[in-house]
């Protein structure tokens, strides 16, 4: 999905915050150990309170953290290089400080307008949708806390000491601001939307994947009470966020929590060969792509994507922003709405590069992208996946074409009042399926950090598992009747048909 405003999990505009969201968004099935994680807020839609600059800070942590600094600095493997400020909030405080604006302006109307008829040119919406609506609900309930890299401080929801399911919440937020004390997360940001290679949704699955780990590493010291009150709270928090955002489309919910749902697969591959100082050196030299998302042992293999033209307009379109780019993630979200998960995965896999631009056509919103996959026969698989899809929209919707050896598809949107039916149910397929194929991939690598093995061998065995009929048949189950013990069935022998494939 190419914007020119990045409709994101966390990440609120001019500089943003980091603020961790419920893990329950991951299917239970993955969360019970079934294997042995719109794009930034809508630029100016947030209370302008979250963007003020600070230059002066405490000279000792807020004494409700206790020892809490001092066991990040401990996990994390770095020293904090001064204490910040840490506000505890009422619920309804917190939720003014991150709600959008009630009144947007006359030009945020019209941007949020036109975001809604992308995301239903692309067949990712369906109907009259109210984004707005729709984004503050999604922020309010899902976020707990967050860290705002420009005031450099901490705010949490809630009032009082904080209790274990804060402290892990902490835990995570300490993470962000030792992260921005040696990183500069502001700065980080900024290279990689100068640099066309990389994306900055991955970078920021990057930045939470390694929260969580620390999270995660928080938990697993936690006395066994305080674990049980935490994931008690968890599991509250969880249906609160559920009850909360049951009219939110699935998209808006899928690439909001795509940071936390994505990003701790990939730092688990790169922590197991090398620990911290793996990680660190990502921060510093790192080429983040959207095949994060898809891959969690991208950052190990990865080659910068091709370069790939943008797309030309024809007579009669005007354009609506500038060209972006398409990556890996964007063309798994747009097949995933409408194909097999298994196939969109596959030609996701296979992304090579791509160019995108959104323009006007006979009073209609379109977009139109170019993507290349890595191979000639990748491309072929590419068009015939692309094709399928636009099967699957209102007649006249999208046309597939051929630049070259790359693949062309434009979609325009045909209005609220379209045949066009809602791809909610197969986005939350597609976002399970990916959650198992990182779960499933992000476990070999560090078996073969530990044993040496060929990553290839890994890489092919989580694919053929996750596009395996086994899998198939399960994601077809609604997620509440799906346990751990059918996943581990499932995957155990889907892996015993891939290692003639694999390993032959």
């Amino acid at each position: 999905m190419t914007t020119e405003t990045d409709l994101g999990s966390e990440f609120l505009p001019a500089g943003g915050v980091w603020s961790p969201t419920p893990t329950k968004r991951r299917p239970r099935w993955i969360l019970g150990g079934a294997i042995v994680a719109v794009v930034a807020l809508l630029a100016g839609l947030v209370g302008g309170g979250v963007f003020d600059s600070r230059s002066s800070y405490p000279s000792k942590w807020d004494a409700r953290l206790g020892a809490l600094p001092a066991t990040v600095e401990r996990l994390r493997g770095l020293k904090f290089v001064h204490p910040v400020p840490v506000r505890f909030l009422s619920e309804s405080e917190f939720k003014k400080e991150v709600g959008v604006d009630p009144k947007p302006s006359a030009k945020q109307k019209k941007s949020m307008k036109r975001f809604t008829e992308q995301l239903r040119a692309e067949g990712l919406i369906a109907g009259p949708v109210n984004l707005l609506e729709a984004i503050n609900a999604e922020q309010q309930s899902s976020v707990l806390a967050f860290y705002s890299p420009n005031r450099k401080e901490v705010v949490v929801r809630g009032l009082g000491a904080p209790d274990a399911a804060h402290r892990v919440t902490l835990a995570h937020e300490l993470t962000h601001v030792v992260q921005d004390q040696h990183f500069d997360l502001n700065r980080l940001e900024a290279k990689v939307r100068r640099d066309p290679a990389q994306d900055s949704d991955a970078l920021r699955a990057f930045i939470e994947g390694d929260a969580n780990r620390i999270e995660d590493r928080y938990v697993k010291q936690l006395s066994a009470p305080d674990r049980a009150a935490y994931r008690k709270g968890r599991d509250q928090e969880a249906s609160k966020v559920d009850q909360g955002t049951k009219s939110v489309p699935a998209i808006v919910t899928l690439v909001f929590s795509a940071p936390y749902r994505y990003g701790p697969p990939v730092l688990n591959v790169l922590s197991a060969d090398g620990g911290n100082g793996n990680v660190d050196r990502a921060f510093r030299r790192g080429v983040f792509t959207q095949k994060l998302f898809i891959e969690p042992s991208a950052p190990l293999s990865e080659s910068k994507p091709l370069k790939v033209a943008d797309p030309k307009l024809k007579a009669g379109e005007k354009a609506v922003g500038k060209p972006d780019g398409y990556g890996a993630f964007d063309l798994y979200l747009l097949l995933g709405s409408r194909i097999d998960p298994g196939n969109a995965l596959g030609a996701a896999v296979d992304w090579a590069g791509g160019r995108a631009r959104t323009f006007r056509a006979d009073g209609r919103l379109c977009t139109r992208s170019v993507v290349e996959a890595k191979t000639a026969r990748g491309n072929d698989v590419l068009a015939a996946n692309f094709r399928q899809w636009a099967a699957a929209l209102p007649p006249g919707m999208a046309e597939v074409g051929r630049r070259g050896s790359a693949v062309t598809v434009m979609s325009c949107d045909l209005g609220a009042k379209s045949a066009l039916t809602s791809p909610d149910a197969a986005i939350e397929r597609s976002g399970g399926l990916l959650d198992l194929h990182g779960e499933i991939e992000a476990s070999l690598m560090k078996e073969v950090a530990k044993s040496g093995g060929p990553a290839s061998a890994a890489r092919c065995f989580a694919l053929e598992i996750a596009r395996s009929p086994q899998i198939a048949i399960l994601l077809a189950q609604p997620e509440s009747a799906i346990t751990p013990e059918m996943a581990q069935n499932a995957v155990e022998t889907a892996g015993t048909n891939a290692q003639s494939k694999c390993l032959g």
